[in-house]
């Protein structure tokens, strides 16, 4: 399997189980605990990213806002998933190709 191959199906699978977490009921455990923010103050330094943090991030380079009610409707909630594979494959090529261009253009470099 192809390193972009297992980011594409992780990222997937990530917005797969997020959808399932929120639409569960909110006294379940697994929809707390997601939803669960420490009140406590944090150690100095960047901040540790929590699982939902990284969820978000790939949300917002996918540009969808208002997911929390496109879960609720399956078939799109499907179809984002599926633009996610899309956008996925597209992100990683661009990122190949600079950094080859990149290291290609600086060798050249005297």
């Amino acid at each position: 399997m192809k390193q972009e191959d297992i980011i594409k199906f992780i990222k997937s699978q990530r917005l797969r189980w997020v959808a399932h977490v929120m639409r569960m009921e909110n006294t379940r455990t697994t929809r707390k605990i997601t939803e669960w923010k420490p009140y406590k103050t944090r150690p100095i330094g960047r901040p540790r990213l929590r699982w939902m943090d990284q969820v978000e991030e790939d949300l917002r380079r996918m540009k969808i806002t208002g997911w929390r009610v496109k879960i609720e409707d399956r078939q799109v909630w499907d179809r984002i998933v599926e633009q996610t594979n899309r956008i996925i494959i597209i992100y990683i090529y661009i990122n190949i190709h600079v950094s080859y261009t990149s290291r290609k253009w600086f060798s050249q470099v005297p």
